[in-house]
C-alpha cells in the first residue's frame, strides 16, 4: 500500500513539474490563435497605437481611418474575437507589461461586462487558459460587486471556480502542446489586414458559420429597433456606482499605462444588451471618467442601430464600420493631450 501511494504522489509530482515548466515555457495568449497571428503582424508593422478589445472592436475600427489626421498616430486593431471579460483584460494586462517605455503612445481598451461564462465552454482550453489566482480573486469580486440577481451571481460564481479547476489540474495545455505546437506556431489562422482589421462583410465570403448569423439576422431585423430602446435608456444607469472590482482593475491598467507613457483610453461600445449597460454605464461618473469614450449614444452613433449599417444584431458592416471609425478618431483627438 505505502508503495502504491509513493508511486501515485510521484505521479501527481511528475504532473506539477511539467504543468510548471509548460506554464514557463508556453506565451501567455495561448491557445488564441487570433492574438498569436495579430501578435507576429504588430511587430513587424510601424503601428505605435492600438485599439484593444473583442470582436467589437475588431470589426467596427479600421486603424487606416482612425489614424488619419492625428498627427504621429498609427494605430492597429488588436481585437479577438469571443474574447470575454476576464480573458481580454488578462491577455491585456500581459500584453501592456511587456512593453518598453515608450514604444505605444495610445491605447484604447473596449470596456466589456465580466462574462457569464457559457457551461459548455467551461472545458474547452480558452475557456479556462486565462484564469489564474488573481484572476479568479478579481472575478469573485466582481461578481459580489455587480448589480446581478443573487441566482445569476450564484450560477457565475460556481462556474468560474469549475474554470479554475480546469486550469489546476486539466492536462489539456500539455496535450494541445505536444500535438498542435507546430501548427499553432506555424501557420495564420484567420483572415485579417497588415493593422489586423478585417470586416464581416469580406469573411462571409467564405464562412459558413457568419452566413447563418447573417441569415438569422435578416429573419427578424425587429432586434435592432430593441437594441435602440435599450441604448436609450442605458443613460439612466449612469449614476449608480460602479462596480468597484471592476473599477481597480481598471486603475491598474491605468497605472501601468502611465508608466510607460501611454494614454490610455476606455471605449463603451455600441450595440450592448440591458445587463451590460446596468454594469458599464456608471463608469461615466467614476474616477476614470476623464479618459472614458462613450460611443453607445443612439442620437450621436445612431447609424450603428440602422439596418443599412449593420451586419448583424452584434455588429457593424463595413459601411458601418467606416463611420464608426471616423466618429471615434474624432473622440480620441479631442481627448488626446496636446
Amino acid at each position: 500500500m505505502k508503495i502504491f501511494i509513493r508511486k501515485v504522489l510521484l505521479f501527481l509530482l511528475l504532473i506539477a513539474i511539467v504543468k510548471v515548466a509548460t506554464e514557463a515555457i508556453v506565451p501567455y495568449y495561448f491557445p488564441s490563435t487570433y492574438f498569436l497571428q495579430k501578435e507576429k503582424i504588430w511587430t513587424k508593422s510601424e503601428a505605435n497605437s492600438i485599439v484593444f478589445g473583442s470582436s467589437r472592436s475588431f470589426r467596427h475600427v479600421d486603424p487606416s481611418i482612425l489614424s488619419e489626421d492625428i498627427e504621429d498616430i498609427d494605430f492597429f486593431n488588436f481585437g479577438i474575437p469571443a474574447a470575454i471579460n476576464p480573458e481580454l483584460y488578462y491577455l491585456f494586462q500581459n500584453f501592456i507589461e511587456e512593453l518598453d517605455s515608450g514604444e505605444v503612445k495610445v491605447m484604447a481598451l473596449e470596456l466589456c461586462m465580466l462574462d457569464t461564462l457559457q457551461r459548455q465552454n467551461l472545458e474547452l482550453l480558452r475557456g479556462y487558459h486565462w484564469n489564474n489566482p488573481n484572476i479568479l480573486n478579481y472575478s469573485l469580486s466582481y461578481i459580489e460587486e455587480s448589480s446581478w440577481p443573487n441566482d445569476l451571481k450564484k450560477s457565475t460564481r460556481n462556474k468560474y471556480l469549475k474554470s479554475f479547476k480546469e486550469n489546476v489540474f486539466s492536462l489539456k495545455k500539455i496535450k494541445t502542446i505536444l500535438i498542435g505546437t507546430r501548427s499553432y506556431f506555424g501557420f495564420n489562422f484567420h483572415p485579417m489586414n497588415d493593422l489586423g482589421f478585417y470586416t464581416l462583410d469580406k469573411e462571409v465570403l467564405d464562412n459558413k458559420i457568419i452566413q447563418s448569423r447573417r441569415k438569422s439576422f435578416l429573419s427578424d431585423t425587429a432586434t435592432l429597433t430593441l437594441q435602440k430602446l435599450d441604448a436609450i435608456n442605458a443613460d439612466e444607469f449612469a449614476n449608480n456606482p460602479f462596480n468597484q472590482a471592476h473599477l481597480d482593475r481598471l486603475l491598474i491598467f491605468k497605472e501601468i499605462a502611465d508608466s510607460k507613457g501611454i494614454e490610455f483610453f476606455i471605449v463603451i461600445p455600441p450595440k450592448l444588451s440591458p445587463i451590460e449597460y446596468m454594469e458599464l454605464m456608471p463608469i461615466k461618473n467614476s474616477v476614470l471618467a476623464d479618459i472614458v469614450i462613450d460611443t453607445h449614444s443612439p442620437s450621436e452613433y445612431s447609424f450603428a442601430y440602422l439596418f443599412d449599417y449593420s451586419f448583424d444584431q452584434a455588429h457593424m458592416n463595413k459601411a458601418g464600420s467606416e463611420r464608426y471609425s471616423k466618429q471615434l478618431r474624432e473622440e480620441i483627438k479631442r481627448k488626446i493631450k496636446k
